[in-house]
């Protein structure tokens, strides 16, 4: 949406300038400026979303590897980026950790949902192992041969 505004910004400041009724409401250079960084800062998210939000298949293996992307390149502070875009980004990012990760002081339901990732994580084949850093994968493995048998033998 940000995006598509500032691809028609010099339209939409034609057109409220033209009406003296209007004319107030055209973008300054700083409106420019504040919508540019949070453009930037989330651009990178809207390919992430829409992976995310898959009805015709599974996504909840691609979280860990989502999330360690988005911390690690997505919404890490750049060098030619503006104090806003890093600030929005931090914030973004520290309200993604405070969702998804576990900490020590964690309801019981997060932790579930982490071995939920951690789970479907482990049985897709792109990922497997590679972002198994909460939870034992001899401790995984065993849950899902103990899942398995329970399946046949109860089914």
């Amino acid at each position: 949406m940000v995006n598509r505004f500032l691809g028609v910004k010099e339209a939409v400041t034609t057109v409220l300038s033209s009406n003296r009724d209007t004319s107030h409401l055209a973008p300054k250079w700083q409106d420019m400026d504040i919508l540019e960084a949070l453009d930037k800062a989330i651009s990178p998210l809207s390919t992430f979303t829409d992976i995310l939000s898959g009805d015709s298949y599974i996504t909840s293996s691609a979280m860990k590897p989502t999330l360690s992307r988005l911390a690690k390149e997505e919404l890490a502070g750049k060098q030619e980026d503006l104090p806003l875009t890093v600030e929005l980004k931090e914030k973004i990012l520290q309200k993604l950790e405070a969702r998804y990760s576990v900490n020590d002081n964690d309801d019981e339901h997060q932790e579930e949902m982490n071995l939920l990732f951690d789970t479907t994580c482990f049985l897709d084949p792109r990922y497997k192992v590679i972002f198994q850093q909460t939870v034992n994968v001899f401790l995984l493995v065993f849950f899902l041969v103990c899942l398995f048998v329970c399946f046949v033998f109860f089914y």
